[in-house]
C-alpha cells in the first residue's frame, strides 16, 4: 500500500490508509448507475487517452461516487484521491502531485471540484496526452461547476473524454436504490431531494445554488462570452436570478394554466395569469421588478426586457443539466418544436405547488374553494410527473443503445377530443409506440379511448410512416394484458424498470 507523501510533493492527495478511512463509510452505499459506468471505464483497458467526467448537479452524488471507486480494497494501495477549494491551487500544481504520485506506483486518481484549479479550462488536456495516454493510468474528474465542465469540453479536453451523468434519475434507478414507489419517486425527484419531500423555501435555493452560482461564477471566472453569449456581459448576478426564476414560473405557469383550464375552467385560468404577473412567489420586492424587466413569461407583450439575454440564459441553464428540451407536436402545428422540461420531478412539482399556492392565497377565491383546486389540480400533477418519469426512463434507456435513432416525443392533440401522451418511433424497424400515462389505478376504457379510437391511430401511423404499431396504458394498477383487445394495460412501475432493462426496445 502506497504511503501518504508529504503536501509538498502530493498537495492533499489521500493515499494508503487515510484514503482508507476517508472512503470507508461510503462503501456500503447503494451505487448510482453512474457509478457502474465510470467503474467500467476505470477497469477497461481500452480507454487509453481518455479521462472519466462525473457530471451532475450539487447533491445527485458525484463525490460519493468519487469516493466509492477511490476506496476499492482491491486497488486501494493503486489508488488516490483528492477535493479542491476555490481558487486554491492551479493546474499546474495538480500535474506536479500527479506526476509525483505515479511514480509510488499510483494509477488510479479521483480528483473531486476539479473545476477549482485555476487554468483547469484551457489546460485540462495534460490529463489525457500526459497521463491518461499510459494504458497502467487512469484518471477520473468531478466538479459542480457544470458549465467550467462544458468550456473545456469545448476546447482542451475536446476528444479526450467520456461522460458519467448523475442529475436524471430514472424510476429503475430509484427503485433499486430506495426500494420506493413511483408517486415516491416523482414527488421527490430521485436524488434532488435526498429521496425526502422538500421543505419550503428549498427549491429557491436549489436553484441559487446549482444553476444561478454556477453559471454566474463559470461566466465571470472564465471570461467565455463567446461560448455563453455576448449579451451576458454585464449581467448582474440579481439579473440572473430574476431570468432564472422567472423562467422555472414561467414553465410551471404554463403546464399549471392548462391544467386549471380543464379542470376548473377559463376564469380560473386568467386568474392564474393575473396572479402570476404580481411575481408574488418567494421573490422580494426588489427582484419582482427584474423579473418584469427581463422574463417574457411574464410580459410577452412588453419589450422591456432583453430576449437575447433572456434566450442565453436559457441555453445555460440547459447546459447546467437543470432543464431539457423535448419534441412537441400538436395538430395545431403540425411542425415538430421543442418543449422545455425540469431534469428532475421534484423540481417540475414543487414550482407548480408554489405557483398553485400563491393563487389560492391571492384572495381571489372564497378558502373552500381554494383549497378544492388545490387538491384537484396537486393528484391531476402527479398524472403530468408520471409522464415526465416516462420520458426519463425511456431517454436514459435511448442511451444505452449502441445506434440510438428511437425518436422521443410528447405529443398532444389539442384542438378536438384525442391526445397521446408519449409517443416512441423506431424507423428501424418501422414500430410506432403509442402510450397513454394514468394516474389512475383502474383499467377502465375511458383510460385507453384515445388508443381504442382506430381512425385516430391511423392518422398517427399515417404520420410517422410506421408499419406497425404497438400500443399500452401505463398505469398504477396490476397487469390487464387482453380486457381491450389490442390495448393491454402495464402496472408503469414493472413497465419502466422493463424498458431501463432493456426488455421493450
Amino acid at each position: 500500500m502506497a504511503k501518504p507523501k508529504e503536501h509538498s510533493e502530493c498537495g492533499e492527495f489521500y493515499t494508503g490508509k487515510e484514503l482508507e478511512k476517508l472512503c470507508a463509510e461510503f462503501l456500503s452505499m447503494p451505487r448510482r448507475d453512474a457509478y457502474h459506468a465510470a467503474e467500467r471505464f476505470v477497469d477497461n483497458a481500452d480507454t487509453v487517452r481518455l479521462v472519466g467526467l462525473v457530471c451532475g448537479m450539487r447533491s445527485t452524488g458525484k463525490t460519493v461516487i468519487l469516493k466509492q471507486l477511490a476506496g476499492r480494497p482491491e486497488f486501494l494501495g493503486q489508488s488516490a484521491y483528492l477535493t479542491l477549494n476555490y481558487g486554491e491551487y492551479s493546474i499546474d500544481d495538480i500535474y506536479v502531485w500527479v506526476k509525483n504520485l505515479q511514480q509510488t506506483g499510483i494509477r488510479y486518481f479521483y480528483i473531486d471540484e476539479i473545476t477549482w484549479a485555476e487554468d483547469f479550462i484551457d489546460r485540462a488536456m495534460a490529463f489525457a496526452d500526459r497521463f491518461a495516454s499510459q494504458t497502467a493510468v487512469k484518471i477520473i474528474l468531478s466538479g459542480t461547476d457544470s458549465l467550467a465542465f462544458t468550456f473545456a469540453k469545448q476546447s482542451s479536453l475536446h476528444g479526450r473524454y467520456l461522460e458519467f451523468g448523475t442529475t436524471r434519475m430514472s424510476y429503475a434507478e430509484y427503485f433499486r436504490i430506495t426500494g420506493g414507489n413511483i408517486i415516491d419517486y416523482v414527488h421527490s425527484g430521485g436524488v434532488f431531494w435526498k429521496n425526502k419531500l422538500p421543505v419550503q423555501g428549498e427549491c429557491a435555493e436549489y436553484l441559487k445554488s446549482s444553476v444561478v452560482d454556477n453559471i454566474y461564477r463559470s461566466i465571470k471566472n472564465s471570461g467565455r462570452m463567446t461560448l455563453a453569449g455576448e449579451e451576458l456581459s454585464d449581467l448582474t448576478k440579481k439579473e440572473l436570478y430574476a431570468i432564472c426564476y422567472a423562467v422555472c414560473e414561467g414553465i410551471a405557469n404554463m403546464s399549471l394554466r392548462k391544467r386549471i383550464n380543464e379542470l376548473w375552467g377559463e376564469p380560473f385560468a386568467l386568474a392564474v395569469d393575473k396572479v402570476a404577473k404580481l411575481c408574488s412567489i418567494k421573490i422580494t420586492e426588489s427582484e419582482k421588478s427584474l423579473i418584469k424587466s427581463f422574463a417574457p413569461a411574464y410580459h410577452i407583450e412588453s419589450s422591456k426586457y432583453d430576449r437575447a439575454k433572456v434566450d442565453a440564459v436559457l441555453n445555460l441553464m440547459e447546459t447546467t443539466g437543470f432543464l431539457w428540451r423535448t419534441d412537441l407536436r400538436t395538430n395545431v402545428d403540425p411542425k415538430t418544436r421543442t418543449a422545455l422540461k425540469f431534469s428532475q420531478t421534484g423540481v417540475e412539482r414543487e414550482f407548480t405547488r408554489d405557483m398553485l399556492a400563491a393563487v389560492c392565497q391571492s384572495g381571489e377565491f372564497r378558502p373552500e374553494r381554494a383549497q378544492a383546486v388545490m387538491q384537484s389540480i396537486e393528484e391531476y400533477t402527479d398524472g403530468s410527473l408520471l409522464e415526465s418519469a416516462c420520458m426519463i426512463a425511456f431517454a436514459k434507456r435511448m442511451e444505452k443503445l449502441a445506434h440510438p435513432c428511437i425518436s422521443l416525443s410528447y405529443y398532444r392533440i389539442y384542438n378536438g377530443d384525442h391526445e397521446i401522451d408519449l409517443v416512441l418511433h423506431d424507423p428501424r424497424s418501422g414500430i410506432l409506440y403509442l402510450y397513454e400515462v394514468k394516474r389512475s389505478q383502474n383499467a377502465d376504457s375511458d383510460n385507453a379511448r384515445h388508443l381504442l379510437d382506430d381512425r385516430f391511430v391511423q392518422y398517427l401511423q399515417n404520420e410517422y410512416g410506421a408499419t406497425s404499431i404497438k400500443k399500452a396504458v401505463l398505469y398504477r394498477g396490476a397487469d390487464n394484458l387482453s380486457k381491450y383487445g389490442d390495448v393491454p394495460f402495464y402496472n408503469i412501475e414493472n413497465y419502466l424498470i422493463r424498458v431501463e432493462n432493456g426488455e421493450i426496445f
